[in-house]
């Protein structure tokens, strides 16, 4: 599910994110997640064990791999695939998130007898994690918070799905992850499902009038509608001192396009690990993702 919610604001326009400087992110690590929900999916059906691809390193070309993916998928029945299940609660904490929208958000810090307000946009994201997780725990029982200084930022339903809290004010220039930290992460065992199709994006956007905060817009999104490739590198990224460091969103305008598909983000995820001049093991963990996303195709409907 992908929304969007702006009853009062109008959009602006944005630019692709080409950012190479720091940027404040909540967002340092992944965390893994049980999910006890769904069979693994690197044992989906023993009959397609001898459909597996392996390329050489010299054969690693995107479309090749995205166009073998769905050939093996060609010959099977939509019917007798899986949906992948969405929240059960995800309708009632989209509301609650809307809820926010047009409101003043105020943060005071008490000090020597004395009530300051507090505008620093560096402390907005983490202060608001904690004013959201309050609301939402007020009609939603199995919302609980995520490890501190890591990821996710929330749980859902036993740790079966995962929301990481985004904010930002003009342009989208969050940090999404650590780049070689989600890179193993989607290398893990269930790694590509997890972070792919079980873990949803909260992003609230806000503006300042008057030296006061305001949420203007909220989304719920999936990473690969809010990732895409730049013009300088496969996928959005911060980069330091020529290390690949951070991930970041593409312009939010992008959000929204009929292209951002799964296929076209584990093909870019994929061309990023071949250019990335800092990541090693680099056939074994194309290999890893592909295979797995080979096989969340074989089982569900995407």
């Amino acid at each position: 599910m992908i929304s969007s919610f702006n009853p009062l604001f109008d959009n602006t326009s944005e630019s692709n994110i080409n950012d190479t400087s720091e940027s404040n992110s909540n967002d340092t690590s992944e965390s893994n997640s049980n999910d006890t929900s769904e069979s693994n999916i690197n044992d989906t059906s023993e009959s397609n064990s001898n459909d597996t691809i392996y390329y050489s390193s010299n054969q690693l070309d995107n479309d090749t791999i995205i166009s073998d993916i769905n050939s093996l998928m060609s010959n099977i029945s939509i019917s007798d695939k899986e949906e992948i299940i969405v929240y059960d609660k995800e309708n009632e904490l989209i509301n609650i998130c809307k809820k926010f929208i047009n409101e003043e958000i105020k943060i005071y810090a008490e000090c020597m007898n004395k009530k300051i307000k507090i505008t620093n946009i560096n402390l907005i994201g983490d202060i608001f994690e904690d004013i959201l997780y309050n609301k939402i725990c007020e009609t939603i029982n199995d919302f609980e918070e995520g490890p501190k200084q890591s990821s996710p930022d929330f749980y859902a339903f036993n740790k079966k799905y995962e929301y990481e809290l985004k904010t930002f004010t003009k342009n989208p220039n969050f940090d999404i992850s650590n780049y070689a930290s989600y890179i193993d992460q989607l290398c893990e065992n269930n790694g590509v499902y997890r972070k792919v199709f079980r873990t949803k994006y909260l992003i609230f956007e806000y503006i300042f009038i008057d030296n006061k905060i305001f949420i203007k817009n909220f989304d719920i999104l999936n990473v690969y509608n809010i990732v895409s490739e730049s013009n300088k590198y496969s996928i959005n990224m911060q980069v330091k001192r020529k290390i690949w460091y951070n991930i970041r969103p593409s312009s939010k305008k992008s959000w929204y396009l009929s292209n951002k598909t799964p296929d076209l983000f584990i093909k870019n995820i994929i061309q990023s690990i071949k250019d990335c001049p800092n990541i090693d093991n680099k056939e074994i963990k194309i290999q890893n993702i592909e295979e797995q996303y080979k096989n969340i195709k074989l089982k569900y409907n995407i």
